[in-house]
């Protein structure tokens, strides 16, 4: 979703999760069910690193969208 959504890094998409996160728990509703975080192990050149994943519901892509920066072309669109 981040690469759609034009996000190059994921320290920039970051910021728009922890948002979602905000938002999601403002309306009353169980963040661990609609962003539930996953840690997979990803293998480098030199070795090996735990990477942060998540498992989003509808309803958790429909609040990444609505908390994303407008400046990026797809999203405007």
């Amino acid at each position: 979703m981040q690469q759609i959504l034009g996000y190059k890094e994921w320290r920039y998409f970051q910021v728009v999760i922890e948002r979602t996160q905000i938002a999601c728990s403002q309306s009353n509703n169980d963040i661990g069910y609609n962003l539930g975080v996953n840690t997979k192990i990803v293998n480098t050149v030199v070795s090996t690193k735990p990477v942060i994943d998540y498992k989003l519901s509808r309803y958790a892509c429909c609040l990444i969208v609505q908390n994303v920066n407008f400046k990026y072309k797809v999203v405007s669109l």
